[in-house]
């Protein structure tokens, strides 16, 4: 992680405490980033920890939703074998995608 992204989360952690756990999985910056500032900012662990269980859930089901609605559309006629290849292709390239601009 470059130092200017962890400057970002430390100030976004500073400013809005454990609720700046939901922006950082739309921005692409780590959850850890997020947990370390957290810790050095002396954010109350309890509320931490309750607030991060959501705030990752909630990327991780809207990604899945928008997935599962496109591949239903899409593939609409595919065996359900077919789809799952297609499925583990796609976010095979989307995470490859991802991590190369991260």
């Amino acid at each position: 992680m470059d130092n200017e992204l962890l400057q970002g989360v430390s100030r976004e952690v500073e400013s809005r405490g454990a609720m700046a756990t939901f922006s950082g999985p739309f921005a692409g910056k780590p959850y850890k980033a997020y947990a370390v500032q957290a810790g050095a900012s002396d954010v109350n662990l309890p509320l931490f920890l309750l607030i991060s269980v959501p705030a990752r859930l909630l990327r991780f089901l809207l990604a899945a939703w928008i997935t599962a609605a496109i591949f239903n559309i899409l593939l609409k006629q595919v065996k359900p074998r077919h789809k799952i290849v297609a499925l583990c292709g796609f976010w095979i390239m989307f995470y490859a995608c991802f991590l190369s601009v991260m």
